[in-house]
């Protein structure tokens, strides 16, 4: 195996040739769990079968990529180019996700003792590889760049932690592309995500009961990814992360798991031994989260006396990652409004209409919400105006009109009055402005009157100083004679 990050190097375990690991597979065997485990694990005494933690798992979102065709030129290692066609037989395949589902990912959640979890999206691109990155003479990888129209159709940033991508590199009839090893893997990049490749075995290599050493590739790779990212972090992970089995003094096949499952296990439980103090991956890097973030429960309820006057949506509890602001609506029955919402007990304000939208999340948070009866909105102020009977008028004499601006308490006055002389067509004959007159006070109106003889109505409307305004429908009758 090749890890890219820091720095590069080759995978012990993976770069065995095939019949190395062969041998090995042969000889891997299952063993049953005994004990608790010590305060210490060594290489010396055997590591113990690792217990269940009372820690939350931390769940790593995989996205696996597989890639049933290969298309490609590739340079050989004496510098030929050449090309490889191939394609991955479907009960490989079957035998790949029987091995992921029963094998691989139990062994994730055993080994680090409860505390890591895979949860794996499997998609099929419909394109071959086409494209293959030299990085030696004899070392020829499937990086990011060479597939980036599944990358782009596949993988989301905020929901993958790792990218793994499995295809073939050989024909099964001598040709084959050349490599250093049989997994790939590079820390991350963005830097948002790990990224692991692994090409087919030969068949019947897939173990689908048991995490044997070739199964294993799958957690060896994706633990090369993982120590780097706890090491940046701060964390003291041993030299060698995922290849320092042998370093470390353990053999293949060392109780109680198969292949190098318990150096794997010392390795997700911080209790590889080196330099007299014990390395590797503590419960506190597990809890602090995966690549992408940690995840966080956000868990929404109706308080128990409001149930039935409304609800909250979402409604059911969301999981969401660091830094994410996930948004909750309320929404009242009729006749109901929103009475308080509280954020972990604690009442806390709307941040808009009948919403609350949290601020970067860091924590798992519980949001209740409670509804109470809608008090009623007050009626509007209102500004109307009186006008008490007819009035007659003649031609060329001075016309009175009389009226009230009658309001409520609430409306603030003087009131501007302005008076439109229409037709009874509608058409309008004048518009006078009456001035400003207090409220609720009868007044009177007096103007030279040049309309033709005729009937007509007056309106009068008004604005109060408040702003409120008359329907300016009222009306009264004017006869000019």
């Amino acid at each position: 195996m090749v890890v890219t990050g820091a720095r590069r190097r080759f995978c012990r375990v993976c770069a065995r040739p095939p019949a190395v690991l062969l041998v090995l597979l042969l000889a891997a065997l299952l063993c049953a769990a005994v004990g608790a485990v010590p305060a210490r694990a060594s290489a010396a005494t055997g590591a113990q079968t690792v217990r269940a933690t009372a820690a939350p798992v931390t769940t790593w979102r995989v996205l696996l990529l597989i890639f049933r065709e290969t298309d490609t030129d590739y340079v050989d290692s004496d510098g030929t180019t050449r090309h490889l066609r191939a394609t991955l037989p479907q009960s490989d395949i079957d035998d790949l996700l029987a091995s992921l589902r029963g094998a691989v990912q139990p062994a994730v959640r055993e080994w680090s003792g409860g505390q890591a979890a895979w949860d794996v999206e499997v998609q099929y691109p419909s394109e071959p590889i086409s494209r293959v990155t030299q990085t030696s003479p004899r070392s020829n990888w499937v990086d990011p760049g060479c597939i980036p129209a599944a990358m782009a159709r596949y993988f989301r940033p905020d929901h993958h932690d790792f990218v793994m991508v499995y295809w073939r590199a050989s024909d099964g009839a001598g040709a084959g592309i050349p490599s250093d090893g049989w997994g790939w893997a590079s820390l991350r990049h963005g830097p948002t995500y790990g990224y692991v490749t692994v090409t087919y075995p030969g068949p019947g290599r897939w173990n689908a009961t048991t995490a044997d050493i070739s199964s294993q590739v799958w957690i060896h790779e994706w633990l090369h990814p993982v120590s780097y990212f706890y090491r940046d972090q701060g964390h003291r992970l041993p030299t060698g992360d995922a290849d320092g089995a042998e370093s470390h003094g353990y053999v293949s096949d060392q109780p109680p798991y198969p292949g190098w499952g318990t150096y794997y296990a010392d390795l997700m439980n911080d209790r590889v031994s080196e330099d007299g103090v014990n390395t590797g991956i503590p419960a506190e890097a597990w809890a602090s989260g995966t690549i992408r973030g940690a995840d966080y429960t956000i868990t929404p309820s109706v308080a128990g006396s409001s149930e039935g006057h409304g609800r909250i949506s979402p409604a059911t509890p969301q999981v969401v990652t660091r830094g994410a602001t996930p948004s909750f609506d309320f929404r009242p029955d009729p006749g109901y409004e929103v009475a308080e919402v509280r954020l972990d007990g604690v009442p806390t304000p709307l941040t808009g209409e009948n919403q609350y939208t949290f601020a970067p999340v860091t924590a798992a948070h519980a949001i209740s919400v409670s509804f109470r009866q809608a008090t009623p909105e007050p009626p509007p102020p209102t500004l109307n105006v009186l006008i008490p009977s007819p009035v007659s008028a003649v031609r060329g004499d001075k016309a009175t009109l009389r009226f009230t601006v009658q309001s409520d308490a609430d409306v603030r006055g003087p009131a501007a009055v302005t008076i439109t002389i229409k037709t009874l067509a509608g058409k309008v004959a004048s518009r006078k402005a009456a001035g400003k007159v207090p409220l609720n006070t009868a007044q009177s109106f007096v103007f030279l009157c040049t309309l033709n003889r005729g009937r007509y109505r007056f309106y009068v409307s008004a604005l109060a100083a408040d702003g409120t305004r008359s329907s300016g429908n009222d009306w009264g009758l004017l006869t000019v004679k």
